[in-house]
């Protein structure tokens, strides 16, 4: 086999980085909770929430100054801390051990506390999603309308078996699912479903 080029061969640090290392760390039941809460909600597994956790805190310095405020703030910790092993990548790792040192606190209290916060705001972006949704519908409702209207037009100008009219009325046809979908979701509290 010919040798391959250099601009085809992969970083071999980003790949051994993704492989997956065991660490322990120690949490108190509120952040075990929270992290149970993040997968379940999330659906992602406990390696790919340390992975998020990561990514979505640690690498921000806003975050990180919160993490810093909290951690100052928890000067108690609960009596009822467990330890248990968990599953990471190795960035993951590093980025954990590296931050914790620069900030100087202990892993756990990093990681504990990243948790603590990611919960908060998914729990937060969570709360506001109805109030959104409902400003949503309320849009969707504006183009419906104005689509109805559009739809009639073009039946009267091309007729009901024309291509353009039956496929303007397939549009209109999934925006209603749409429509049904966001009030089931604010008057039910069922999801709305990538399907609808």
């Amino acid at each position: 086999m010919k040798p391959i080029s250099k601009k085809y061969q992969l970083p071999l640090d980003h790949l051994e980085g993704m492989q997956s290392v065991r660490t322990t760390f120690r949490f108190t039941k509120g952040a075990q909770s929270a992290l149970d809460y993040l997968r379940k909600r999330l659906k992602i597994t406990a390696k790919e929430m340390f992975d998020k956790v990561t990514q979505l805190v640690l690498s921000n310095n806003k975050f990180t100054d919160m993490i810093k405020d909290i951690t100052g703030a928890n000067t108690e910790t609960e009596p009822t801390e467990t330890r248990r092993t968990w599953v990471i990548s190795k960035t993951t790792l590093s980025l954990v051990n590296k931050t914790a040192k620069a900030m100087g606190i202990s892993r756990d209290s990093l990681v504990e506390n990243s948790i603590l916060l990611l919960e908060a705001l998914v729990k937060a972006a969570d709360q506001k999603r109805p109030e959104n949704h409902k400003k949503a519908l309320e849009m969707i409702d504006k183009f419906w309308a104005q689509a109805e209207n559009i739809r009639e037009k073009l039946v009267d100008l091309l007729g009901e078996d024309d291509l353009i009219a039956m496929q303007f009325g397939d549009v209109l046809s999934t925006l209603g699912n749409l429509r049904e979908a966001i009030e089931a979701e604010i008057k039910q509290g069922i999801p709305v479903s990538p399907e609808f």
